[in-house]
């Protein structure tokens, strides 16, 4: 049997870690918002955590794709939607042919819309962070358990197979690397006019969001 090189097993353990540390840097985020008016120091913690768990987010995202670029089979999830004879599209398509990998693309296209959008919700901010990360928090703490950069073993070891399972044939079509990222662009920006919905119903403020509001939910 084929060992795996170090160099894949560093980053599936760096992939796995950073999972962690986005759910901590989230939850984070929600204290410091939520004890914001006892001083500014809290305030800067809310906002550094939400940055930082995005960030972690978006490191697991590009760890995963490297890892099915590189057709990196001694790790079940990838093994289980790849194989040596998908081209460059339907391996990199292949990270959200999965339950694991739907997540994951929900969860950082709608820290992506979030992240972009955050600056520019002023006194709506506070709420809009604090439900966005509870969010957030909850769906990668799904992939903190049901991780995607789980190791095939055999005998207690782990072990490249010689080839992955493949792409169901189904999906072996140019829109599988379209489609789901649309909808889950989509998806990503609803949970931002959620949370602003949220946020004016906290403030008790309903004139101020829709300026706000108006411009996401036609992107949307």
């Amino acid at each position: 049997l084929t060992p795996p090189p170090a160099w894949s097993l560093q980053l599936g353990a760096v992939g796995r870690g950073l999972v962690w540390v986005a759910v901590f840097f989230f939850l984070l985020a929600i204290l410091g918002w939520a004890l914001e008016a006892k001083g500014e120091t809290y305030r800067k913690v809310g906002k550094f955590s939400f940055t930082a768990g995005v960030l972690a987010l978006f490191g697991t995202f590009l760890s995963l794709t490297t890892l099915f670029l590189n057709n990196r089979f001694e790790f079940e999830y990838v093994f289980s939607h790849s194989d040596l004879k998908n081209p460059p599209l339907y391996r990199f398509a292949g990270l959200w042919s999965g339950q694991e990998g739907s997540f994951l693309l929900w969860a950082t296209c709608s820290a992506l819309f979030a992240f972009a959008c955050i600056r520019n919700m002023g006194v709506y901010r506070r709420w809009v962070t604090i439900v966005t990360s509870s969010f957030l928090a909850m769906i990668v703490a799904i992939l903190a358990f049901e991780s995607p950069f789980k190791l095939a073993m055999l005998d207690g070891k782990s072990f490249v197979p010689e080839d992955g399972a493949g792409l169901a044939p189904s999906l072996q079509n140019y829109w599988v690397a379209i489609h789901p990222p649309v909808i889950f662009l989509g998806f990503g920006s609803l949970t931002t006019l959620f949370a602003l919905g949220f946020a004016a119903l906290a403030t008790r403020d309903y004139k101020s969001w829709l300026p706000i509001i108006r411009p996401l939910a036609i992107l949307s």
